[in-house]
């Protein structure tokens, strides 16, 4: 299968594509409750944390993945200081996995970050959640620290660039 890799605003895909590619993987896979997702995946939220980053199909011309790189001036920023970039929502469809779309789209986010000349990225990511764990090691991240939120346990990455 043939992917393009691209920063880009989205607007090639629907807000139902956008949102049910995050809905399938975060709610579909027990990470967010479907209650959380509904404010917390739709499409004009996820649009506004910063810059996506997509996977698509050549061929079905269909959204496959998706990271966002959340800037420092991002309201969606949580922990990130002013040098540094966040990634929030790595998602791959299921039917699209195995084909290094994971490592293939934080790739292209290191390297949009280490061009707009952030010197730090840094993410989180649930305990539950190891073959994130294991991409983000492979790429370079090093794991910082534990902490919980509202009853979940979540694991603290950074990569200097």
């Amino acid at each position: 299968m043939d992917f393009k890799i691209e920063a880009t605003n989205c607007l090639d895909f629907s807000d139902a594509e956008l949102s049910g590619l995050l809905k399938e993987v975060y709610v579909g896979e027990g990470y967010v409750d479907a209650e959380q997702a509904e404010t917390m995946l739709e499409a004009a939220a996820i649009r506004s944390r910063g810059k996506i980053i997509t996977a698509s199909n050549i061929i079905r011309q269909s959204l496959a993945g998706l990271v966002i790189m959340v800037p420092p001036t991002s309201n969606a920023r949580k922990l990130a200081k002013n040098d540094e970039v966040e990634i929030h929502l790595l998602a791959v469809k299921k039917d699209y996995r195995n084909n290094n779309l994971g490592h293939r789209l934080l790739s292209e986010l290191i390297f949009q970050a280490q061009s707009e000349g952030y010197k730090k990225i840094i993410l989180w990511t649930q305990s539950s959640m190891i073959a994130a764990q294991n991409l983000y090691s492979k790429l370079g991240f090093v794991h910082e620290s534990n902490f919980e939120v509202n009853g979940l346990d979540f694991y603290l990455y950074s990569r200097s660039l």
